[in-house]
């Protein structure tokens, strides 16, 4: 199951096995089920709208690429298994300030699985509470971000709140060659660094 970013795909139901790598899928709708069976990483875009149940047995999966937002709605059952990581945007500038799950059954959780949250926008502040799931994740999932700190109450109603913020990052130039530039920046800020510009194309 392949679109083209930023197309609409419906489904019947779909098998998604990707090994490695990132699989784009643009805007899915249908009354089907998804099934992510790979290891790899597949993100949606926009709002999309599963019928029937959307099982996460394996790898990333993330409702919009990440640092964006997107929303997956999802008729049946969510069922999320150990060492899965789900994906979710958080932008406090924009409304909807975040991804949203919303789940229609229930959100199947028997412990393993990760939340990883990464902020597209503005410097988040201690106090911004973002809810991801429309309902409690049982059995306590993992939340990790770069840069933030967050307080895990998933498991009372869906949300997160910033409880700490690091210091912005202190980017090093480094110049490779005539023509390559490399920056690097501190680890706990990796997966958050995000280019805002450039004043010339790419090579």
């Amino acid at each position: 199951v392949v679109a083209v970013m930023g197309e609409r795909l419906h489904i019947g139901d779909a098998q998604i096995g990707l090994g490695t790598g990132t699989l784009a899928v643009g805007t899915v709708t249908g009354t089907g089920a998804i099934t992510n069976m790979g290891t790899g990483t597949v993100t949606l875009r926009g709002n999309s709208n599963v019928g029937g149940d959307v099982n996460l047995w394996a790898g990333t999966f993330g409702a919009a690429p990440a640092g964006q937002i997107g929303s997956l709605t999802v008729g049946g059952n969510l069922t999320v298994s150990s060492g899965v990581t789900i994906l979710a945007g958080v932008n406090r500038a924009l409304s909807p300030s975040n991804t949203v799950y919303t789940v229609t059954g229930a959100i199947v959780h028997a412990g393993g699985a990760t939340l990883k949250v990464i902020n597209g926008g503005p410097a988040l502040q201690i106090g911004d509470k973002f809810f991801i799931f429309n309902q409690a994740v049982p059995n306590a999932m993992a939340v990790t971000s770069p840069g933030y700190t967050f307080q895990n109450d998933l498991a009372i109603d869906g949300s997160i709140t910033v409880s700490a913020v690091a210091a912005a990052p202190s980017i090093t130039t480094t110049f490779t060659g005539p023509n390559q530039v490399m920056l690097t920046w501190q680890t706990n800020w990796i997966g958050g660094v995000h280019l805002q510009a450039q004043t010339n194309t790419l090579g």
